[in-house]
């Protein structure tokens, strides 16, 4: 089975022999293979008219989609590294390989990465880690590899997949040349990924420098990952987070949609003092006031949220606003 013991001796062992065959201080070097590729190499081409290159990849298995088994599965897949972000809504066609398209039959879409075994058809890793980009492997049901399928929580090579992008989103396309095979993590992954952790490396591809002076009040906070806040909604940990997002889009479009006016209920203070109960309906009073209405859809390499409403005010720099602290301390939980 995949990620066994037994797999992984034979491994090692593999990779101590062809080292002896190669002769003393030429040890088979961790990315030997010219095509293997770490999820933060995998990049989409400059000209729009090429298609990606194919790759080679050695990956842990996060989570496994078998919802549509009769039409296709899709493997979540990580290593530990964050894939590179793409423009907003940028779409790719996939790779060839020997003049085959690695395409498949459906339409793409972007594709959420579950966190739980619900249903039964989703198969979660319990110890999802919270740093690292975890890319989707479209496997539609003709291109299905002839051994079963890897079990969560277990490492595979990948070979000969193709690229797509699909409203920003990487993918990997596992095609009819594809292979997949058991495989054990690269010889630099233990020191890389703990690396990461030690010194909270939220996200290896740092935010553009602009001029926008920015600040958090609650710049105490450690760093998360939006995998992680997501994480904590579902377990219902309500507090303040602090994540490093880049924007990729806002609803409404017509930005003099953002806010409307409202008649709102009012407390004069002479009626406060005389019921601190509460305002009685004729003493209560409307007046109007600003509302806001706008959703920012915020993105790192873990997954997207949605900020709404008057969590919005802070991101703007309204001053009006006192709300939330930060901007994430008003988050919205809507999964994108």
């Amino acid at each position: 089975s995949y990620g066994s013991q037994q797999e992984k001796q034979k491994l090692e062992q593999s990779r101590a022999f062809s080292a002896q065959i190669c002769g003393p201080g030429h040890a088979v070097p961790d990315t030997a293979a010219i095509y293997l590729r770490r999820i933060k190499d995998l990049e989409m081409p400059e000209d729009p008219h090429d298609r990606p290159e194919c790759a080679d990849m050695r990956v842990k298995v996060l989570a496994v989609d078998k919802r549509e088994a009769t039409q296709q599965v899709v493997l979540y897949v990580w290593d530990g590294t964050d894939a590179k972000p793409l423009p907003a809504e940028q779409q790719w066609p996939p790779s060839i390989w020997k003049e085959r398209e690695l395409g498949v039959a459906r339409p793409l879409r972007r594709r959420i990465m579950p966190l739980t075994p619900q249903p039964p058809s989703l198969l979660v890793d319990p110890d999802v880690p919270p740093l690292g980009s975890a890319v989707p492997v479209v496997i539609e049901a003709e291109n299905m590899p002839r051994n079963e399928l890897p079990s969560v929580g277990a490492w595979v090579k990948l070979k000969v997949v193709g690229l797509a992008a699909v409203q920003s989103q990487l993918q990997v396309i596992y095609g009819k040349d594809s292979r997949l095979i058991p495989s054990v993590p690269g010889n630099s992954f233990e020191a890389n990924y703990s690396r990461r952790q030690t010194e909270n490396i939220t996200s290896e591809w740092p935010l553009v420098e602009t001029n926008i002076a920015t600040q958090c009040s609650r710049s105490e906070l450690q760093l998360v990952t939006l995998r992680q806040l997501h994480r904590k909604v579902a377990q219902q940990q309500a507090e303040p987070c602090r994540v490093r997002v880049r924007m990729v889009g806002y609803y409404p479009r017509d930005l003099q949609q953002w806010c409307k006016l409202v008649w709102k209920p009012v407390q004069t203070g002479a009626a406060a003092a005389a019921d601190k109960a509460g305002p009685s309906p004729r003493q209560q009073q409307l007046q109007q006031d600003w509302d806001w209405a706008a959703h920012l859809l915020l993105e790192d390499a873990t997954g997207r949220c949605l900020i709404v409403s008057t969590a919005v005010a802070e991101v703007v720099g309204c001053e009006r606003s006192r709300r939330s602290s930060c901007v994430c301390c008003g988050l919205c939980v809507a999964r994108s």
